[in-house]
């Protein structure tokens, strides 16, 4: 085995992230937590609000983004750590479609005991209704 290379830390190190990258990729495809955060995202609604909790361990206020659309909500965020080969940085993105209408302007986010509270408060008029299914 003469062509057998033995990869440095470093390599090894690139490899995970990039590993991590593709499984976070696929597991947003899905809506399944991702590996980064090993996150878990709660939702509750009620008539009058859409409550998220996302766990983010380990990472501070400053290295958080939250995007509000009327009918979207994005979360991203970074976290450097000190290796002893240097310094480096992981970034990460969890967006979520809306069952209603939200209204951007109110909305409240708070991050406290590693985990991201969110509240939406909905539309006025975006009740949700049962539809009747005919059978053909």
């Amino acid at each position: 085995m003469p062509d057998l290379k033995v990869w440095s830390s470093r390599e090894l190190g690139r490899l995970r992230r990039d590993m991590d990258r593709l499984f976070d990729s696929l597991c947003d495809d899905y809506g399944l937590p991702g590996p980064f955060c090993r996150d878990v995202m709660q939702v509750e609604e009620d008539e009058r609000e859409i409550r998220v909790r996302l766990a983010l361990p380990g990472l501070r206020v400053e290295d958080l983004d939250v995007r509000v659309m009327e009918l979207g909500l994005e979360v991203s965020g970074r976290r450097e750590e000190l290796t002893p080969h240097g310094r480096t940085e992981q970034r990460f993105t969890r967006r979520m479609g809306l069952p209603c209408r939200v209204q951007p302007d109110q909305v409240r986010a708070v991050y406290r005991e590693d985990t991201l509270h969110i509240t939406l408060p909905k539309c006025a008029g975006s009740q949700c209704r049962s539809i009747q299914i005919a059978k053909e």
